[in-house]
């Protein structure tokens, strides 16, 4: 076992770089949890109300509905100014939304299609809250005037519907998103370190004394290899270890009470062992210490955007998704996401975890074997 313990001793003279990623990694999931935290305090779910101003040049039954209809969500004046006083209280933010109601409001509204005038606040985005409940009103009196309603029948039925709330429970728990936050960034942890620290270390075994010293011992090359991954599997469980108890730490209660915390164990293995595949194969085609450095620095940075580690994959564009379904920090992404949100997984959820999982160890087999059919033609060059 001289080659496998020579890269566990190598690993001990770089526990530097692993504290220094660690603290990086602490103090990014510290940060994250703290958002996390201000996000599930600070949720109430209450709408907003506006200041809306209506102009009713109409007077009649279904103009006065209109505006009692909004009253129940927003505050509604009824203005009995002019034009300009009106924009000038726009402008001045005394209101924020402006109805303009016409003349036979019900003949060229209601059961006519022009077009309700409005005048929301220049550069504000209220108008598109507004027009909802417009949209609603409109829509629910066209519907009871069709359906053979009176106007004043249909303008009560109007105001009824507009009395109705839904009962919401809210089932996915606030304390998950820092379950989710924390554990996401995971495979940058172990990007950063193996890449590091492990491709150094290959890269010191390819000196040209050490492997004359190994092609004159009786270890032959397949057993060498062997005893590598070895190594590099000890190295990695180890930084796993390590990385998962600290994300744990973080978000305690959280990881404790989700039904899915085996999952997640697992989860986070897969994508360290496509991190260790990595830093194997950057070691075996890097012939300098500037090209470890240069290569881990990209593969990591790249695997990590394109994989929805550092941005969540929600948001990330199609082109980027395709992108980045070629690496394992992907599916990593898409199951913490499942893991987390979700309570206990349906047979359907588990299989794609599963799925997820089995593509992260394709893609850590698939780079193993690169990773030693290149060392092989080295071999064979020599």
């Amino acid at each position: 076992m001289t080659v496998f313990k020579g890269y566990l001793k190598c690993m001990k003279g770089n526990l530097h770089t692993v504290i220094m990623y660690c603290g990086i990694f602490i103090t990014v999931s510290m940060v994250m949890a703290i958002v996390s935290a201000d996000k599930g305090n600070g949720g109430d779910y209450t709408s907003a109300s506006l200041s809306i101003a209506v102009e009713d040049q109409d007077h009649s039954l279904w103009s006065q509905t209109l505006a009692e209809y909004l009253s129940q969500y927003h505050q509604v004046e009824v203005a009995k100014r002019s034009r300009k006083e009106l924009a000038d209280a726009l402008y001045y933010d005394e209101v924020q939304y402006l109805i303009l109601l016409p003349e036979n409001f019900k003949e060229l509204c209601l059961t006519g299609r022009e077009k309700l005038e409005t005048v929301p606040k220049p550069g504000s985005t209220d108008q598109y809250y507004v027009d909802l409940f417009l949209n609603q009103f409109i829509s629910s009196a066209r519907a009871y005037l069709a359906a053979g309603y009176s106007d004043q029948e249909a303008a009560q039925a109007v105001l009824d519907t507009g009395k109705v709330q839904g009962k919401v429970t809210l089932n996915t728990r606030h304390s998950a998103l820092d379950l989710y936050n924390v554990f996401r960034i995971l495979p940058y942890l172990y990007l950063s370190i193996l890449c590091f620290t492990m491709g150094m270390i290959q890269r010191e075994y390819q000196k040209p004394d050490i492997k004359r010293r190994l092609l004159a011992s009786c270890v032959p090359l397949r057993k060498k290899n062997l005893q590598i991954l070895a190594a590099y599997l000890a190295v990695g469980t180890a930084v796993w270890a390590v990385g998962d108890l600290t994300a744990m730490v973080l978000c305690w209660d959280s990881f404790w009470s989700s039904p899915s915390k085996a999952y997640i164990l697992v989860n986070s293995f897969a994508v360290m062992l496509g991190s260790l595949s990595t830093a194997f194969l950057l070691g075996s085609l890097a012939k300098t210490y500037a090209a470890v450095n240069g290569m881990a620095n990209v593969a990591s940075l790249a695997m990590c955007f394109l994989g929805g580690v550092f941005v969540p994959v929600e948001i990330l564009t199609e082109g980027v998704k395709k992108v980045g379904q070629f690496f394992p920090t992907y599916w990593h992404s898409q199951n913490i996401s499942l893991l987390s949100f979700h309570g206990s997984l349906s047979p359907a959820q588990k299989e794609e975890f599963l799925a997820g999982c089995l593509l992260q160890v394709l893609f850590a087999a698939a780079c193993v074997a690169v990773a030693l059919a290149v060392s092989r033609g080295k071999q064979q060059e020599e």
